[in-house]
């Protein structure tokens, strides 16, 4: 979305106005920092989602930075009072109320040069780190360097043990004696010759244990350089690998803020699609009708009628058949049987010859030995379906809308209607971690 510059002017009056769009796929970039969410002043992000309350823009969703999405760890966030909170925390989204969004971001419109520069920074280090293993291994020089640093790391730690190790001798124990010093031999290159000689080579030049230790010492420090060295690479490697990985959340950005521009297109298809549903119960489109009873059909000038009170089966059936305690929903037989065998009992259940009501099979808790049937078959025995009356006519209608399955009534009620803004109240603009935080609600 673009600028809009708006200029009013008159004889005396000089006035500037900038407006700026507010729309899910764009960059905003961070004007301070944000502790509770681990935002860093600058940091630009991506809207991911606008919510709306009546059609007004309520939250906005950011996704987290591509170099911290999908991260866990500790925040430290400081406190009114002084002191800091630690909270743990995952970069898998930020929300904000529109106020507290507003006040705390601008848009950025050269986002793409921004994610551009931090790709190449990436890449850069990518870069640095090959050079690095190119480097490493067909330089000695640096190799060397590495095992002289850990031989100096070995060594450190092995004095620190000796020196806690090393105490006064215990009374009737002598101090051990250390090993005298072995000589090497004066000339190193013959080491060498004996370590990639053969056997036989090295007999043939003579052997003595100043020369066996000597070849041990080289053979045991060609063993570590090999060692170090494929450690080392092994290292860079990995971290090599490390690195690339942060360059996947940059695309994968791209794709959601593509996503992110079509949100409205979406939300209006997605609701148009539940209005299409709708039309389909018109059309008897997966409604399923089952017959009851068939007889003479009800005169057209009864007027049709709603029943708004659910009904329960076994308990509408208990005064024409004997229901006992384990009647649940595959005992709607009973029920259909005694519709056709008693008049009574349509007369009882439905009011007037046309009528339409919702009826379920039990409001009792039964028990079926086990937490799973008990759950699973209890919630059937309360799912609710439609009977139809036309005169003599019984059917019991299934429909693939949902919102009525566990009413208690056939309509919402006023009471129920109001219910969802009874105790309604304004909250302050304020996010504090996942939570909104206000003032305590007024009775």
């Amino acid at each position: 979305m673009t600028n809009h510059p708006v200029a009013h002017t008159d004889a005396e009056v000089h006035s500037l106005g900038r407006f700026q769009t507010l729309q899910a796929g764009q960059y905003w970039r961070a004007l301070d920092t944000v502790p509770e969410e681990g935002i860093d002043a600058g940091m630009v992000l991506l809207i991911q989602s606008i919510r709306l309350v009546d059609d007004k823009p309520h939250t906005v969703v950011l996704r987290p930075h591509p170099l911290k999405l999908g991260q866990s760890l500790y925040l430290e966030i400081p406190q009114e009072e002084g002191g800091t909170l630690r909270s743990w925390f995952r970069y898998a989204e930020h929300r904000f109320l529109l106020d507290d969004f507003l006040s705390r971001f601008e848009f950025e419109p050269d986002h793409q040069k921004i994610r551009n520069a931090e790709v190449q920074a990436v890449q850069a280090r990518i870069g640095a780190l090959q050079d690095e293993l190119v480097q490493g291994q067909s330089n000695p020089a640096l190799i060397a360097a590495l095992v002289h640093e850990k031989e100096a790391e070995k060594a450190a730690k092995q004095a620190q043990a000796e020196k806690q190790n090393d105490s006064e001798p215990h009374a009737g124990q002598e101090p051990p004696k250390l090993p005298a010093q072995l000589e090497p031999p004066v000339n190193a290159a013959e080491v060498v010759d004996m370590a990639t000689g053969t056997v036989a080579q090295a007999i043939e030049g003579g052997l003595s244990p100043e020369r066996m230790a000597a070849l041990r010492a080289a053979a045991n420090r060609q063993h570590e350089i090999a060692t170090v060295r494929a450690q080392w690479i092994e290292g860079k490697t990995k971290e090599i690998a490390n690195v690339i990985q942060q360059l996947t959340p940059f695309y994968s950005e791209q794709a959601a803020a593509a996503l992110a521009q079509t949100e409205d297109v979406r939300a209006f298809v997605s609701d148009l699609l539940r209005g299409i549903e709708s039309l389909d119960l018109y059309l008897g489109k997966d409604v399923e009708v089952q017959t009851v009873r068939e007889g003479k059909g009800a005169s057209r000038e009864v007027p049709l009628t709603f029943v708004q009170r659910k009904l329960l089966a076994d308990e509408e059936l208990a005064v024409w058949a004997d229901v006992d305690e384990r009647f649940d929903h595959t005992s709607d037989d009973q029920l259909f049987d005694a519709l056709r065998e008693h008049d009574g009992l349509v007369e009882q259940i439905f009011p007037t010859e046309r009528c339409v009501l919702v009826m379920a099979t039990t409001r009792r808790n039964i028990d079926y030995g086990d937490s799973w049937s008990n759950m699973a078959r209890n919630a059937q025995n309360k799912v609710v379906y439609l009977l139809v009356r036309d005169g003599m006519n019984i059917h019991r209608v299934f429909s693939p809308v949902e919102s009525h399955l566990g009413a208690d009534r056939l309509f919402p009620t006023q009471d129920d209607q109001d219910g969802v803004f009874r105790g309604a109240r304004r909250v302050p603009n304020q996010v504090r971690g996942r939570g909104l935080h206000g003032p305590p609600a007024q009775a």
